[in-house]
């Protein structure tokens, strides 16, 4: 017991370890995409504000 403990438990602790930090970086990552999705959506929003502003011009264009 006492050769095959440690190196047992030792191996439990870094697959623990290993586990905590692969959920922390789904977290990580589920947060900078729910950061992305709500960037995106502003920007997507300021260009559909601007957007007669931006079409004038080539409008004008395609008309003359």
């Amino acid at each position: 017991m006492k050769f095959v403990w440690p190196p047992l438990m030792a191996a439990m602790a870094e697959r623990a370890k290993t586990i905590a930090d692969g959920l922390a970086a789904a977290e990580r990552g589920k947060h900078d995409l729910e950061l992305a999705e709500k960037r995106a959506a502003e920007i997507l929003r300021q260009v559909k504000k601007r957007r007669p502003k931006l079409l004038l011009p080539a409008k004008n264009v395609l008309l003359k």
